[in-house]
């Protein structure tokens, strides 16, 4: 676990601003439109826990949430009874197949391009036989985070104000393909926005599901 990459979540999740309370519009829609087996899911990089939550009131019982700042977890564990660990996606401290669901949502482009193989691969490690992956990757289209010193190969080291010194990484849809190609079938779409009074300024996902 990257020191510094932790120490910038830990005073992200000190600001007020970083309790999100309310699932994404997006992921709610697709695991209310696939139906799996419903009984163990992991959150990974669940910061506050908006999806562990969301992930309970769709039957599964048993949720898990991961991420790599202790001040998430402590807010996580002060709003649910789930279980709650500190660890980084590319080193999930559980065995094989483990999930029938894993949801990744604005986690993996938070770290180097080269973590990304070892996260995927975690995360297909830790998945059952029928198991499904919903998560999110940061598009190259994104013109609101790139900013900061540029690492090279379209990975910044951001000046964003609430997450200073963050890695993040921005994925063509040709990326996106490559490293999910490692799955048995996968689906991607396109979501973007601009910020609220910078029309000049767009926020852009890639978001997708796959299956082991």
């Amino acid at each position: 676990m990257n020191n510094k990459t932790s120490q910038s979540w830990n005073n992200h999740y000190t600001r007020d601003s970083s309790m999100l309370a309310y699932p994404d519009e997006q992921l709610v829609r697709m695991i209310k439109k696939n139906t799996i087996n419903k009984q163990r899911a992991l959150d990974a990089g669940c910061g506050t826990g908006r999806h562990v939550k969301l992930l309970n009131e769709n039957g599964f019982d048993y949720v898990i949430g991961v991420d790599i700042s202790y001040n998430a977890l402590k807010q996580s564990q002060s709003l649910l009874d789930n279980i709650f660990i500190q660890c980084s996606i590319n080193k999930l401290p559980f065995g094989d197949s483990s999930f029938d669901a894993v949801i990744a949502w604005g986690s993996l482009h938070y770290a180097k391009k080269e973590l990304l193989p070892c996260m995927l691969a975690e995360i297909k490690r830790v998945l059952s036989s029928e198991g499904i992956v919903y998560g999110t990757l940061r598009s190259e289209h994104d013109t609101y985070i790139a900013r900061g010193k540029h690492l090279g190969n379209n990975m910044w080291e951001t000046s964003l104000p609430d997450i200073q010194g963050a890695v993040i990484s921005l994925y063509s849809l040709h990326e996106v393909k490559k490293y999910l190609s490692i799955f048995k079938e996968f689906h991607i779409g396109l979501m973007e926005r601009t910020v609220l009074d910078d029309l000049n300024k767009k926020l852009s996902h890639w978001y997708f599901y796959a299956t082991v």
